[in-house]
């Protein structure tokens, strides 16, 4: 599905940002870095982060097998910014 939605390097799914604020642990935040490489993470204290991605990078990570709490709240972001996109992705298993 993913590859159908990226017309070129200017995908629509690239030129956005989505910022999450996010409590875990160094070991869960580098997992969590492990599955994309486009993930932006800045720490702000003890166990707590700032994420950033694009939609391309949201829409890629959910395909993957994340936590269950990370996947939730990915959907749910995916879902606020695009209910278009959000249901296209999870009529693909995403």
């Amino acid at each position: 599905m993913l590859r159908k939605m990226i017309l070129k390097h200017g995908s629509v799914l690239e030129h956005n940002r989505l910022v999450f604020l996010a409590e875990g642990s160094e070991e869960e935040i580098l997992e969590l870095l492990l599955t994309d490489r486009f993930f932006e993470v800045s720490r702000l204290g003890e166990g707590k982060w700032l994420v950033s991605c694009n939609l391309r990078t949201l829409v890629s990570a959910l395909a993957d097998d994340l936590p269950g709490e990370v996947r939730e709240a990915f959907s749910e972001a995916l879902r606020t910014a695009s209910p278009v996109l959000w249901e296209r992705v999870m009529a693909h298993g995403g």
